[in-house]
């Protein structure tokens, strides 16, 4: 491969788009960069410069949790079938997936405050909580827990044996863990995400459905996926004797996401 008249590389694809599709190239085709680019604001259309960057961090967003609901379900068929090995690989690519939408907010903090109002004029009354993909993650994450528990069972052990073993059960165990990490790390996210709405908007103000920040906040607080995950490790340290005796105090207690619990009549 060498370079062509035009002083770009060439090769065997060179001479015009092979794909089906609008766009000059293969590249353009294959990604459809045609109709994601328009699902833009028009440049002439937006409130301030800035929201084309606040659009494309969340639709981007949007994208990503496609790809992590994608996995969650892909996982579950994996640990169901006992493959814990390419469960966990799932498992820690959905970490790095939350890794980066934790880091694609912090963009959003070289927005001026001020400006950021310009903005929020334009968004009518949406709001995160509505996201399609965050929501779809609330449902079906939980799953992957009763899966993972289901599997312990099959192989004859316990989930305290899997978790002090040292290495007996070095496969679950690593599935195990991957599974906090996800929950940890999907927690920190949202953390983040509301301090981005402290900063831009003040903690004593409301979203735009209405809602206190220091209400999302408390929503927020102590909220996981994964309760026996966690609660083991509670019966770890009571066991290894490490903390004082006596019950935790109450705000510290791991609690479900609500969006995630069956519907009671």
């Amino acid at each position: 491969m060498g370079l062509n008249a035009e002083g770009e590389y060439g090769g065997p694809m060179s001479g015009g788009p092979t794909l089906a599709g609008q766009g000059a190239t293969d590249y353009e085709r294959y990604l459809n960069v045609a109709t994601l680019l328009s699902a833009k604001k028009p440049k002439d259309k937006l409130a301030h410069r800035d929201e084309h960057l606040f659009q494309v961090v969340h639709q981007a967003a949007e994208l990503w949790f496609e790809q992590i609901r994608f996995d969650i379900e892909e996982t579950d068929r994996l640990i169901a079938n006992g493959n814990a090995s390419d469960a966990t690989r799932l498992v820690r690519r959905m970490v790095e997936v939350v890794r980066l939408l934790t880091e694609s907010v912090n963009i959003l903090t070289t927005m001026n405050v001020w400006d950021y109002h310009d903005i929020r004029l334009a968004l009518g009354k949406g709001s995160g909580q509505e996201s399609p993909g965050f929501n779809g993650i609330l449902r079906e994450a939980p799953k992957l827990e009763r899966t993972y528990l289901d599997l312990l069972q099959a192989r004859g052990v316990t989930l305290y044996d899997v978790c002090t073993g040292r290495g007996a059960h070095a496969e679950l165990l690593a599935l195990g863990d991957a599974l906090v990490d996800f929950d940890m790390r999907f927690h920190l996210w949202r953390q983040n995400h509301l301090a981005f709405v402290k900063r831009m908007i003040g903690p004593g103000q409301r979203s735009l459905k209405g809602y206190g920040v220091d209400a999302l906040e408390k929503h927020i607080l102590g909220q996981f996926f994964y309760l026996e995950l966690l609660a083991v490790r509670d019966e770890m340290t009571l066991k290894a004797g490490t903390s004082p005796p006596g019950k935790p105090p109450e705000a510290t207690r791991t609690q479900p996401h609500p969006d995630t619990l069956p519907n009671r009549k």
